[in-house]
């Protein structure tokens, strides 16, 4: 969830109940639009990326038809262990498996390990949050479309999502 700002770097100096206040914890400075467009950039990509896949947008819970949940190497993640930190899952767009979401709430980075592609289909990286970059910049192998990547290091405390992509 955003709140106006946010996309920006917006903090209100940490107060979450500022709208009684006529001073700068409360006013939009507008200078910060420029001196932050990279997150602004990625926020506004994130939300043309759930806008492009409506499954993101459903009211109610997926069915297990619709996600499959994984641990970093592929397994059935351990819920009960409280030292389990990395997750991924699958999401299911018209009966396939089309995006591919990891998570690394840890303090280290976890390689995880990629679902195999459909045949004539790679996994594309759509974002990771520890690579946040200017799209002026010139993109990595990780950004191409590959079905010869057999796992990924999530840095610590950061998420990537993947997209099945036809060859």
């Amino acid at each position: 969830m955003l709140l106006g700002g946010d996309e920006v770097r917006r903090t209100q100096g940490g107060n979450n109940n500022a709208y009684c206040q006529d001073n700068a914890t409360s006013w939009f400075n507008w200078a910060q639009v420029g001196e932050n467009r990279e997150i602004h950039r990625f926020a506004r990509d994130l939300i043309a990326f759930r806008a492009t896949h409506p499954v993101l947008s459903k009211e109610e819970f997926y069915s297990d038809a619709e996600i499959q949940w994984l641990g970093p190497t592929g397994e059935v993640p351990r819920w009960t262990d409280p030292k389990e930190k990395q997750l991924g899952c699958l999401i299911a767009e018209d009966g396939e498996a089309v995006l591919l979401m990891m998570f690394n709430g840890g303090t280290q980075d976890t390689e995880f390990m990629f679902p195999s592609p459909l045949p004539q289909s790679n996994w594309q990286m759509v974002f990771d949050t520890a690579r946040v970059a200017s799209k002026d910049e010139a993109p990595d192998d990780n950004d191409k479309p590959s079905n010869r990547l057999n796992s990924y290091v999530l840095r610590a405390r950061s998420s990537a999502i993947w997209v099945r992509t036809p060859h």
